[in-house]
């Protein structure tokens, strides 16, 4: 690879850690890209999630169909028990999400302007390891993706169709930025990411 990537990260007074990727793809030939953005895991006991964008379903960069309000669950409910073993739960054009304890505190995710995001109980390695869903365990973290985009799941006309070329993630040069933000108990992460978003 003979391009660059690079990952930013920036502390700001008031609390909130500004977070930038880049992605130069240099002259290399490369492949389409699934995905664009970053992972952690986080502790499993931060299984509340609080999302502001289309739901309540998973939703993809072609599939944003529902409707746009405040939505929440549990992450252990967000995968979709599919026939076979793939990653599921997507959460696309998010502006805000929070990820809380049972005591509320945890973190919040604000967009610039939006992410698409995935919180699960399983980590990607345990999904693409598994011949068959039943064979995904948790292993007690919230594994969390935060992305700019992902490539689109296709299938308009028949099932295995390519996404439209607009919904494909071609290796140009690329930039993203979103912020966090931690939570305590009498937080309103909507009232925080208000503030944010017009900071």
């Amino acid at each position: 690879f003979d391009g660059q990537i690079g990952l930013t990260y920036r502390l700001f007074g008031s609390g909130e850690l500004g977070v930038e990727l880049f992605f130069e793809p240099g002259e290399q030939e490369l492949p389409e890209l699934p995905r664009f953005g970053v992972r952690t895991a986080l502790p499993g006991a931060l299984d509340s999630l609080t999302w502001y964008g289309p739901g309540p379903q998973e939703t993809h960069a072609d599939r944003l169909t529902l409707p746009v309000s405040l939505w929440s669950g549990r992450v252990s409910a967000q995968p979709v028990p599919y026939s076979r073993a793939q990653e599921s739960g997507n959460k696309a054009a998010v502006r805000f999400a929070a990820l809380r304890s049972s005591a509320g505190e945890g973190l919040l995710v604000v967009g610039e302007p939006q992410v698409s995001l995935n919180a699960s109980p399983f980590s990607t390695e345990a999904i693409e390891a598994a011949e068959h869903p039943h064979e995904i365990a948790p292993d007690g973290l919230t594994h969390l993706h935060v992305d700019s985009a992902q490539r689109g799941v296709g299938g308009d006309n028949s099932w295995g169709a390519q996404p439209k070329r607009e919904y494909r993630l071609y290796p140009v040069a690329r930039r993203f930025s979103f912020r966090l933000r931690g939570l305590r108990g009498e937080d309103d992460p909507a009232a925080m990411a208000r503030g944010l978003m017009s900071s």
